[in-house]
């Protein structure tokens, strides 16, 4: 990746958006499939820890996402649904992280949106992130950093 990653928060007032740019040292389509292959996902999404266990990715409009990383008293699942889907473009998602408990309970946050630009460069591909309707403070800083993380390991799978 070319520089830092660059954050920052919008509005004043919650919900709040979270944004998260980088360039990557890659043409679009490499990056793109980085985004829609869940082999690919799996080795750089999730931050520093990288600790997913299973992915699945149905990438189409209407199609479902989840992300599971086991636990002993359970598993913590992201999970969405694609909303547009533009080749080498545009995807759009929503986002929910649930918790499920050992006994079957199942906690889920508030639905956010995420919408991922892609677009070509000289020598790479520029990437912008927008996380829409995020209610905390505390939401705002687990999830800045992991999406921060997640750039900064899929800047490695490209060198």
């Amino acid at each position: 990746m070319n520089g830092a990653v660059m954050e920052s928060v919008a509005g004043s007032l919650w919900p709040k958006t979270l944004v998260v740019e980088g360039t990557f040292k890659a043409p679009v389509a490499k990056v793109w499939q980085a985004w829609t292959n869940a082999d690919q996902l799996i080795r750089w999404f999730g931050g520093a820890k990288g600790n997913f266990d299973a992915m699945e990715v149905d990438v189409r409009v209407g199609g479902q996402w989840q992300f599971v990383m086991a636990s002993h008293d359970g598993a913590s699942i992201l999970e969405g649904k694609y909303l547009i889907v533009e080749e080498q473009s545009r995807l759009v998602h929503t986002c929910s992280h649930v918790q499920m408990m050992a006994g079957g309970a199942r906690e889920a946050t508030a639905e956010t949106k995420v919408s991922v630009t892609f677009q070509a460069t000289e020598g790479g591909c520029q990437m912008s992130l927008r996380h829409e309707g995020i209610q905390s403070a505390d939401a705002i800083r687990g999830i800045g950093s992991g999406w921060n993380g997640s750039f900064e390991r899929l800047a490695v799978e490209f060198y």
